[in-house]
């Protein structure tokens, strides 16, 4: 499938793959085979939601990175959530390098807190203050829900997320970067393996990421099995 650019934030180009559109119908689909024009209201504006987390969670790596002058090429959002493709390699500083990881998490963590106390506030209220307002009610704590699981799961100890690459900023100062590259893959094989199991439960999406956290974390033990200690990032 093609992707197309659909806009620019804070002149950062956005593009959209077709795959990302998969992803969409894939998450809305009890609610948009579901008959109902409410439930069918619900899915978009759930869709739309989840969208716009995965936005704001690639736009704080691109926003973090603007202020170490690392420039943003484009954000792409796919079929696995989203990308941000920088223009230049990342500066050769740890503690700019983990900022940077550590601001796409940042931005979930905050959405999280915003729409699941939003959430319990109208549930909070006397009566329905307008119609619809269980419904967005519910629509709040479950965006806070979606938000939550993005938070935890960016930071799990796995190449390529954002958890894994900040832990290989900390173990490659005492052991150098590709030791560090092997350890979080390792750990990454664990992840997936956990991933495996969830998805015999039923969870697709767990299914899809263990086999992308699989294949990524393999090829990362094939490519650093030498001690080339000179290189740290």
């Amino acid at each position: 499938m093609g992707s197309a650019q659909v806009g620019r934030i804070f002149g950062i180009p956005i593009v959209l793959d077709g795959t990302f559109i998969l992803l969409a119908l894939l998450y809305g689909f009890h609610n948009f085979t579901s008959g109902s024009t409410a439930s069918i209201s619900y899915g978009v504006v759930l869709v739309a939601g989840v969208a716009l987390s995965i936005l704001l969670h690639e736009l704080g790596h691109a926003l973090a990175a603007r202020y170490w002058a690392v420039p943003t090429a484009y954000i792409e959002l796919n079929g696995l959530g989203g990308l941000c493709h920088f223009a230049r390699a990342m500066p050769q500083n740890r503690v700019a390098n983990i900022v940077m990881l550590l601001a796409g998490p940042a931005a979930n963590f905050i959405l999280w807190q915003v729409f699941s106390n939003a959430g319990r506030w109208m549930f909070q209220q006397p009566g329905d203050t307008f119609a619809g307002a269980t419904r967005t009610a519910h629509l709040l704590l479950q965006l806070g829900s979606v938000n939550f699981m993005l938070f935890v799961f960016n930071l799990l100890p796995s190449h390529p997320l954002d958890g894994g690459r900040t832990l290989v900023q900390i173990l490659s100062k005492f052991t150098g970067y590709d030791r560090a590259m092997r350890a979080v893959a390792y750990l990454g094989l664990l992840v997936a393996v956990w991933l495996g199991l969830l998805a015999f439960s039923g969870q697709i999406f767990a299914a899809l990421m263990a086999f992308v956290l699989l294949q990524t974390n393999l090829e990362v033990l094939q490519s650093h099995q030498g001690p080339r200690w000179t290189r740290w990032n």
